[in-house]
């Protein structure tokens, strides 16, 4: 990705709120084909204890696995905890049952 591109396009953070359901992957495959290319993925684990791994990446998008292996925590604080670990200039929440459109973030 240029530096120019990265200039006039701000980070986004896409924080998705994980009770590890079945839909998990599908909603990570629809930030994965965004057709914004400045993103960074948050999954904060909000069932608490040990979270399946992810990986490092969402498709072409860092990914970072938060609240792994600390206790159960509410919609709420799920949120909190994604907007600490926010690098982006711009948020956006997604829960693990929800889907986005490939032209939702480049939209916004």
């Amino acid at each position: 990705m240029s530096t120019l591109y990265l200039q006039f396009f701000p980070l986004v953070t896409i924080i998705i709120r994980s009770i590890d359901r079945p839909t998990l992957n599908e909603a990570l495959n629809s930030v994965a084909d965004q057709t914004y290319l400045h993103i960074e993925v948050i999954v904060v684990n909000a069932k608490g204890g040990n979270h399946p791994d992810l990986g490092t990446s969402c498709g072409r998008f860092p990914l970072h696995l938060i609240n792994q292996e600390g206790g159960s925590i509410g919609r709420s604080a799920a949120a909190n905890a994604g907007l600490e670990a926010a690098q982006g200039d711009l948020l956006g929440f997604l829960d693990d049952d929800d889907l986005l459109r490939p032209d939702h973030v480049k939209c916004l």
